[in-house]
């Protein structure tokens, strides 16, 4: 890796290890509600020109410790 990311975050505070888990979900803006109705940041979320819409939140500052990637099924 080179430059900063959450990435580089998360290997320097925490070392080597899972980084980040993906789910693909059938309602994704459902599932983006209940992770900020549960205070757990999103850190990216975007709908690429192919491929289908994601979000990604933080769980390092709650008990998760890893970051989850949502993946709307298509």
């Amino acid at each position: 890796f080179e430059g900063t990311s959450i990435y580089h975050e998360s290997l320097d505070s925490r070392g080597e290890g899972v980084t980040e888990m993906t789910f693909t979900v059938g309602d994704l803006e459902k599932e983006a509600a209940t992770m900020k109705y549960r205070n757990i940041p999103v850190v990216l979320s975007g709908k690429p020109e192919k491929g289908p819409a994601f979000a990604c939140f933080d769980t390092r500052k709650g008990s998760g410790n890893i970051l989850v990637k949502l993946i709307q099924r298509d």
